[in-house]
């Protein structure tokens, strides 16, 4: 399940790389920048989310 979640996110997060790139405008780069940082807050969301749930299938 976790990869099914994390590989999309990962996936997004490699696209928009390519946007950050200084061959771009200006305003697309930031809004690259915008999406990076929601990505990456998205992705350690999910990853605490996954490490809760098996903390609590060990206790089980």
């Amino acid at each position: 399940m976790s990869h099914e979640i994390r590989t999309p996110i990962n996936t997004i997060m490699d696209l928009n790389e390519l946007l950050l790139r200084p061959d771009y405008p200006d305003d697309m780069r930031e809004y690259a920048q915008d999406i990076q940082m929601a990505s990456r807050m998205l992705l350690s969301q999910v990853n605490d989310i996954l490490d809760m749930s098996r903390m609590e299938m060990k206790k089980d």
